[in-house]
């Protein structure tokens, strides 16, 4: 009786030994391998979709990028453009201001010096320089005080100054000439030692006139200590 309860027992305890150590074959290592395959994969069932809309939205954000340099660089080409056409306008405006203020200059120091006798080409070109258009339009000119200091003067009286010192370019009145002709032919070939400014001036003009380069720098040596009186002179 004892003996057959122990077999019993030892049959049981077989039993449960053999389930606790069964051992897997290769396709139930495969099932369960793809089985967590799968289920590790179901947590990322919409990874296609999500890269498929960023590679999207990268292509879209691409495109809008190239758009606005397209733009950008088309902003820029009409903007150079514009700035060149708005430098050369400018420039024109520019000459012809220069140009209008030229003639005004010219024309108004013209007129003076045919006031004044003077010669006009020579006196223009050496006055031109020192006339000044104030905010008003008004022409002005500068000079000197008595203190040496840069001052405006009105252009008549900047004119004459500037004659003043400057005889050669004062036309001769009638009867002001010796009598010497172009080549000076008085008694002292030209250089009469008792002659005034305006008498100079004369045959310095008639002496440059004839091309005679020698007289003309004679004369005009007799001249300076003559013009030395006023040092304000433009």
């Amino acid at each position: 009786m004892g003996d057959e309860q122990g077999k019993e027992q030892q049959g049981k305890e077989g039993q449960g030994s053999g389930q606790e150590g069964k051992t897997f074959t290769q396709v139930d290592l495969d099932r369960i391998v793809q089985d967590r395959i799968a289920r590790e994969r179901g947590k990322f069932q919409d990874y296609d979709d999500l890269k498929k809309f960023r590679d999207e939205h990268q292509k879209e954000q691409d495109k809008i990028k190239q758009d606005e340099l397209i733009k950008q660089k088309k902003y820029e080409e009409a903007e150079k453009t514009y700035k060149d056409q708005l430098s050369n306008y400018q420039k024109l405006v520019s000459e012809k201001d220069a140009r209008i203020q030229d003639i005004t200059v010219s024309t108004a120091l013209t007129n003076e010096i045919v006031k004044q006798n003077g010669m006009v080409e020579e006196s223009v070109a050496l006055l031109k320089a020192n006339v000044v258009i104030t905010a008003d339009g008004a022409l002005r000119m500068k000079s000197l005080d008595s203190n040496g200091l840069p001052v405006e003067i009105p252009l008549e009286e900047g004119v004459k100054k500037f004659l003043s010192t400057r005889p050669y370019l004062v036309k001769a009145g009638n009867g002001n000439t010796s009598g010497g002709g172009a080549n000076g032919s008085t008694g002292d070939g030209g250089r009469g030692k008792g002659d005034d400014l305006n008498t100079l001036n004369t045959k310095y003009y008639q002496a440059i006139q004839s091309g005679n380069t020698k007289l003309a720098a004679e004369i005009k040596k007799q001249m300076v200590p003559l013009m030395r009186g006023n040092r304000n002179a433009l």
